[in-house]
């Protein structure tokens, strides 16, 4: 058996000792995965549409939607011992996510996003549920403008 190199791994102290512990017991195959690809088809519902006066020339456009979607999600497997990679399995996932968008000056826009990824996991030779929680914040332009 090689030795784990804990740096490459870049896990916290309790992961990188769970690791290793699963590795002595269940011998050099132990593994994580990591998502590697997702593909989603999702239904995204609009409940309104708003303007608001935020000066007595200025008008400010925002908008929310929620939406649930289902798809596939590839991961790659990572041994503990070795370090090396190789492609995992597809397995179906899930999502969910809420947005608001604000439009201003007639061309820009800016959206805060909250998702959350929901799938299975191959992890220390466990297969279990696992989600990815993911915050954005994203900057567009409209080249038409909008009203």
């Amino acid at each position: 058996m090689g030795a784990i190199d804990f740096k490459k791994l870049n896990k916290s102290s309790f992961t990188v000792v769970e690791i290793g512990n699963k590795a002595i017991i269940n011998g050099p195959n132990v593994s994580f995965e990591l998502p590697k690809t997702m593909m989603f088809l999702s239904y995204q519902y609009t409940p309104y549409y708003s303007k608001m006066h935020i000066t007595a020339r200025t008008v400010a456009h925002f908008d929310s939607y929620f939406g649930i979607g289902a798809g596939m999600v590839a991961g790659k497997q990572k041994f503990a011992i070795s370090g090396t990679e190789v492609d995992g399995d597809s397995r179906i996932g899930g999502q969910i996510y809420a947005v608001m968008r604000f439009m201003f000056q007639n061309r820009w826009a800016l959206k805060f996003e909250l998702r959350d990824f929901i799938h299975q996991m191959e992890n220390l030779k466990d297969i279990k549920v696992a989600n990815h929680l993911q915050l954005s914040v994203s900057l567009s332009a409209f080249f038409g403008g909008f009203r």
